[in-house]
């Protein structure tokens, strides 16, 4: 947060907590939905606060 505040550079972190390969699978963009693109539209939307 740091970084982002001081030199205005966006920082996101995502990470698939999962049990298994399966459950990794359906959250990667299967009938989960992707949470790897709700990370990168955080980090989007944050980009856009800073311009």
């Amino acid at each position: 947060m740091q970084m982002n505040l001081q030199a205005k550079i966006p920082v996101t972190f995502g990470i698939l907590t999962t049990e298994n390969i399966e459950q990794a699978l359906q959250r990667a963009g299967l009938k989960a939905g992707n949470e790897g693109s709700s990370t990168a539209q955080s980090l989007l939307e944050m980009i856009a606060l800073n311009e």
